[in-house]
């Protein structure tokens, strides 16, 4: 099975990507043993407007000002206002990059043996890894990042392992014939 999934924000610089894939297999080669497979994929980009962090569209909307000085013809200008009490909308987007970018993988397996009528044994063991990473970016000299700029990086990474055994030995109690008892 194999998804995907593209979104567009509401902002220029906002989008989702999503791609995953899942496949199961079960094998049972004779009565006594069978066993199952299960691996898992997902990708993910992220890409988060300035609004997420800061200030932005939003915020500049909340403090335009009818007839502020909008600075359309200096050439040394940075960004032009365009009436906003900060920078327009058109600079804001262009400065502004923030992705998350993720990779997952599960894998699990489950076997089961049973070497004789009153004895089951099952194992199962996982792996579930979650790989990211996290980029900001806002180049030098624009109100955000000041003179030096910003860029930022996160790798975060983690692997959890799972194992779980299980032995069944089914046998009827001798007081009560009726009854029966499972240990494990």
């Amino acid at each position: 099975e194999m998804d995907r999934d593209d979104e567009e924000g509401v902002f220029a610089n906002s989008m989702n990507s999503r791609t995953g894939a899942r496949a199961n297999f079960a094998f049972y080669p004779n009565d006594r043993l069978d066993f199952a497979v299960n691996v898992g994929y997902n990708k993910l980009h992220t890409q988060y407007p300035i609004n997420d962090d800061g200030y932005g569209v939003i915020q500049g909307a909340v403090t335009w000002r009818p007839g502020y000085y909008i600075n359309l013809t200096d050439p040394t200008a940075k960004c032009p206002t365009e009436g906003f009490a900060g920078p327009g909308p058109q600079c804001v987007y262009d400065w502004w990059s923030n992705h998350l970018r993720a990779n997952r993988m599960t894998i699990g397996t489950t076997v089961n043996y049973r070497p004789a009528s009153w004895l089951r044994n099952r194992l199962t063991v996982g792996l579930d890894q979650n790989d990211r990473i996290t980029d900001k970016y806002v180049p030098p000299g624009s109100i955000y990042g000041g003179a030096d700029g910003e860029a930022d990086r996160g790798a975060p990474s983690t692997a959890l392992y799972t194992v779980d055994y299980s032995g069944t030995i089914p046998t009827a109690l001798p007081v009560f014939k009726t009854l029966s008892s499972t240990l494990t």
